[in-house]
């Protein structure tokens, strides 16, 4: 028979070993703004941010490039208060080195697209939407000099998980 005190050191050592499973299992949180100012930073990483997607004047959402969030003050210059993050989904390419636990959730994706219809149907001029992504940071490269035919992105997010969409 187990004594109560051994029980309880059982039990307190089985919470600190899941509490510690919880933390490795969960990506790094970081902003836009960090991730386009350090993207060697994180390069090749799986983090979570939490960005704006927003709407152009056809109506058309930019789901492919991720704003900071109206909170953030992250530009230096005139040129950057136009940067974003690229958004890419799974490309061969993108995940030739990725980590052996990164997992596209396509699920994720449809749901976050199921969701907007709604906060749409509230409220049709809606211009930006919140929402969360997990994925890897691959950097975008040095800054181009003078007028480029694509914009330039400080960093690209190979998206696994998008989930919690809302009205900022």
């Amino acid at each position: 028979m187990v004594s109560l005190r051994k029980q309880k050191v059982i039990v307190a050592g089985t919470a600190v070993l899941l509490s510690v499973l919880c933390t490795l299992a969960a990506p790094t949180t970081v902003s836009v703004c960090t991730l386009m100012s350090e993207p060697d930073t994180y390069e090749g990483k799986v983090i979570a941010t939490k960005g704006l997607f927003e709407r152009d004047d056809s109506g058309d959402w930019r789901f492919d490039q991720m704003l900071p969030l109206q909170g953030e003050n992250c530009y230096r210059s005139a040129r950057e208060d136009e940067l974003t993050i690229k958004i890419e989904g799974p490309d061969k390419g993108l995940l030739a080195n990725a980590p052996k636990d990164f997992k596209f959730d396509l699920r994720s994706i449809e749901r976050l697209g199921r969701s907007l219809k709604p906060l749409l149907a509230k409220e049709p001029t809606l211009r930006f939407v919140e929402v969360e992504a997990e994925g890897i940071i691959y950097s975008g490269g040095p800054e181009p000099h003078g007028v480029t035919r694509h914009p330039w992105h400080p960093a690209t997010l190979v998206v696994s998980t998008m989930k919690n969409l809302r009205k900022p």
